[in-house]
């Protein structure tokens, strides 16, 4: 069963609903805490948040996969050998099922155009250029909203935990930054990450700093900020991070 509910939370178990786009993440606190780090870099598609409908798809340069063996090994043990749902699993998606995201019950509030296509820009940089250990999902009918899934780098206490953060866009972005929850699980396991999903990082305007330490609008992305987290708070040595942030809280 704990094999079964890991596959799951990496979108490579079979399921029911063939019909929904994409394959969705779990926050931390839903399931399992995976250890191994999973490789995957398929070829992706995304949806265009400026269409209307279904949007218009756009398909990048295609890669071929990578799986790493120890989660090869679970999933030959559990579905045999022939099966390749892993291969579908990819680090940015478009999926549907908003209901779990932290910010859903909050309002998009009034887009524009310039708002819609910052966000497009944001997708197609992302879908580029996101290391092989960062998952993305964007959300086909609330553009507003993103979720990623971190591995904790190799080398530090965090190594090959995985590490979730739910992303809002305001109306004002790119001019603010966006808003960030962490899925804790009620845990204070970094100076930055709150166990109550507080996020105390210069980027988010949540604690002081200066120059490129602040956001952006001009030169800021999702990209930078994702790479952050993993870089710049989930590091080797987690208690000389932010140890203003630790006594603030």
């Amino acid at each position: 069963m704990v094999l079964k509910k890991l596959l799951q939370l990496f979108g490579v178990a079979k399921k029911k609903d063939s019909k929904k786009k994409g394959k969705s993440i779990d926050p931390l606190w839903q399931g399992v805490v995976p250890q191994p780090t999973v490789n995957v870099l398929a070829s992706n598609s995304f949806l265009d948040p400026c269409s209307s409908g279904a949007g218009t798809v756009l398909s990048l340069q295609n890669h071929e996969p990578e799986c790493s063996s120890i989660i090869s090994t679970m999933i030959d043990t559990i579905h045999g050998s022939e099966n390749d749902d892993y291969k579908l699993f990819r680090n940015f998606d478009v999926v549907q099922d908003f209901s779990d995201h932290h910010y859903a019950k909050t309002s998009p509030g009034k887009s524009t155009k310039d708002w819609a296509k910052t966000i497009q820009n944001e997708w197609k940089l992302l879908q580029r250029d996101l290391p092989d250990s960062i998952y993305v999902r964007v959300y086909e009918d609330r553009i507003d909203l993103m979720r990623a899934a971190i591995v904790g780098p190799a080398g530090t206490p965090y190594h090959d935990g995985l590490f979730f953060f739910d992303f809002h866009f305001p109306p004002a972005y790119p001019r603010c930054p966006p808003k960030v929850h962490y899925h804790s699980g009620g845990l204070h396991l970094n100076p930055i990450l709150f166990g109550s999903g507080y996020v105390c990082l210069s980027l988010f305007s949540t604690w002081w700093g200066s120059g490129y330490d602040r956001w952006s609008k001009s030169n800021s992305t999702m990209l930078q900020v994702l790479v952050s987290l993993q870089g710049l708070v989930l590091n080797d040595k987690p208690l000389f991070t932010g140890g203003a942030e630790l006594s603030r809280k």
